[in-house]
């Protein structure tokens, strides 16, 4: 488990140097971090085998340790899902950030006018168009 740890960090870090490298982020940078964090599934499999190896404990007292440690392994498996689906909503929020916002017909109608308006001194136009806009 401990080797699974030092892992993620490392990972950490190199993911730490690459974003102060390059402070442009992108979509596909955000869509390669989804998919990094959807194929890490090391941290279930070495659980798995983790409490695979554990011997089981007879004592008089009906080895509640053992029940013990395999809840240790599963509180530490939560943990790390819950900070996948943390990052996960960052990611998501960064998506959805970087991602092209269609403009509306109208908004783009409006401002084509508006310039129009500003360029050939025309206020009134101006001020009417503003006045739709307010109420529309």
């Amino acid at each position: 488990m401990n080797d699974n740890i030092n892992n993620t960090e490392n990972k950490n870090e190199k993911s730490k140097e690459t974003a102060t490298q390059d402070q442009t982020f992108t979509l596909e940078y955000v869509l390669k971090k989804i998919d990094t964090i959807r194929m890490d599934t090391e941290h279930i499999h070495e659980a798995i085998n983790t409490i695979g190896k554990m011997q089981n404990n007879e004592s008089v007292n009906g080895g509640f340790g053992d029940q013990a440690k395999a809840e240790a392994v599963a509180a530490a498996v939560q943990s790390r899902e819950t900070t996948n689906q943390q990052l996960l909503k960052l990611y998501e929020k960064m998506y959805d950030d970087l991602k092209p916002q269609p403009q509306s017909p109208f908004k783009e109608k409006a401002l084509a006018m508006a310039m129009t308006a500003m360029d050939n001194g025309c206020f009134d136009e101006f001020s009417s168009l503003l006045d739709t806009l307010r109420h529309s």
